[in-house]
């Protein structure tokens, strides 16, 4: 028959896999960033080809143009509500002060 472990044994078996599983954690996590690196670095474009790059096959100008479009529409009617709301202020606060 086998003897049951004292407590003290449970708690430093306890202790002992809390430290493995630590260990454990900081590999994968060392690990992970270095895939991470790897990764990042790999789709990198080396220094010397920076020049051969050319920005307008990458970047659609029509798409973002339209993007500040729509900003800029909207932008516009935010000001102009906002205003509104700035003048009525001011009108109703001399009608207070009339009164």
């Amino acid at each position: 028959m086998t003897d049951k472990p004292t407590y003290e044994e449970l708690e430093q078996r306890v202790k002992k896999l809390e430290q493995e599983n630590l260990e454990l954690k900081n590999t994968l996590t060392i690990d992970a960033k270095k895939c991470i690196k790897v990764d990042i670095e790999s789709e990198m474009i080396p220094e010397e080809h920076l020049n051969d790059v050319d920005l307008q096959s990458i970047i659609n100008s029509d798409a973002i143009q339209s993007i500040m479009d729509d900003f800029h529409g909207s932008a516009k009617h935010v000001v102009m509500a906002l205003k509104l709301l700035i003048y009525n202020y001011l009108f109703l606060k001399d009608m207070m002060y009339e009164l």
